[in-house]
């Protein structure tokens, strides 16, 4: 019950960022074109005003993924993998093999996105792979997730894993 307190939470949180807090940031940046003055106040508090704006949604998807509830896990991995290579700029292909008869609940979706999500990320930033695959299979009740790539990997004499992760969430 705790595990469902806490996504009530969330989608609490990210209803009230969307709802509240962006629509009076875009109110705010839309009164800026009718204020007579310094252009380059007018274009710096809007400039800012869209970066905080692009920086909350972000943050509020993050938080609470909406989509998730009304797509297959596959599209939205697939819009993911999308925005990486825009974001990084890296085209990586990435083969994704989930059941084709498997409906995960929205929790389930919630969960194996945002696992999914880190993992792929961090193949973008270090990795220098060129092609990651992702496996889901599900079996007894059990979900076994599989992300492999083609990169670089961790040298065990750099650091310790103690000491990666000292400097790391």
């Amino acid at each position: 019950k705790s595990i469902d307190l806490a996504d009530r939470d969330k989608k609490s949180l990210s209803t009230y960022l969307h709802d509240d807090i962006l629509q009076d940031i875009l109110s705010v940046k839309n009164l800026t074109s009718m204020l007579d003055g310094n252009k380059k106040i007018i274009e710096l508090i809007d400039t800012t005003l869209e970066k905080l704006s692009f920086s909350l949604r972000e943050r509020m998807f993050d938080l609470y993924p909406s989509f998730l509830s009304e797509n297959e896990l596959i599209v939205s991995v697939e819009n993911l993998i999308e925005k990486l290579n825009k974001q990084f700029r890296d085209k990586i292909v990435i083969k994704c093999n989930f059941p084709k008869s498997w409906h995960p609940s929205v929790k389930e979706k919630h969960l194996l996105y945002r696992i999914i999500k880190e993992l792929v990320t961090n193949v973008y930033k270090h990795s220098k792979a060129s092609m990651i695959n992702l496996i889901i299979e599900e079996t007894a009740n059990i979900i076994r997730l599989v992300v492999s790539d083609n990169g670089i990997g961790i040298s065990n004499n750099k650091l310790s894993y103690f000491e990666l992760a000292q400097n790391h969430f």
